[in-house]
């Protein structure tokens, strides 16, 4: 029983091969191993049924015919092993180039992501270069902007200054030009 179940679950197993030759083939080996297994098991009944009439003779020489069955039986399955491992070997070989194949393709795409960090790499060299050239830049223009700061505030101290200072000069001018149109007048005396 537990053989028959094996059997007829690795025949159904068939189906889901998706070579067509390679079901035709195994399709044919266990059509071969179901005739051989029918053929050892119908001369095993007849074996059984000729000693159950008493005739040992019979049964002895059903024997040897069922022991021809039993070496086709093993023959074929003997058959279907070799068949199933030559399919596995050649899905190996296939497999392999395969993977071959894409190994080929991993190294180009290792190669790809390689030029790829490069030219990042670079990149950030550059970028890194800007901001530091940017950086430069600021800081020259914020200590040219703190001078012109400190000159404006230098200038506006200055006017102040300059302002203070007239305001009392001009004063004096006032008072130096009313003496001297005092001092230009005819009727002035002293």
């Amino acid at each position: 029983a537990a053989f028959n179940s094996s059997f007829y679950a690795a025949k159904t197993g068939i189906k889901r091969i998706p070579n067509a030759d390679q079901q035709a083939m195994l399709t044919t080996r266990f059509v071969n191993i179901e005739k051989s297994m029918a053929e050892m098991v119908g001369e095993a009944e007849l074996i059984f049924d000729f000693f159950g009439n008493g005739d040992a003779t019979s049964a002895g020489t059903r024997m040897a015919t069922m022991d021809r069955r039993y070496a086709e039986l093993n023959q074929n399955l003997a058959l279907l092993r070799g068949l199933v491992r030559d399919f596995q070997k050649d899905n190996l070989h296939l497999q392999q180039d395969e993977a071959h194949g894409l190994s080929e393709y991993e190294f180009g795409l290792a190669g790809v992501i390689l030029l790829i960090v490069c030219l990042v790499a670079i990149y950030g060299h550059w970028v890194s270069a800007k901001i530091k050239e940017t950086n430069d830049t600021i800081m020259a223009q914020k200590l040219a902007l703190e001078n012109t700061s400190r000159l404006a505030s230098l200038g506006t101290m200055s006017a102040g200054v300059a302002h203070e200072i007239n305001n009392p000069l001009a004063i004096l001018q006032g008072n130096v030009e009313f003496i001297r149109s005092e001092l230009e007048k005819p009727d002035f005396d002293l």
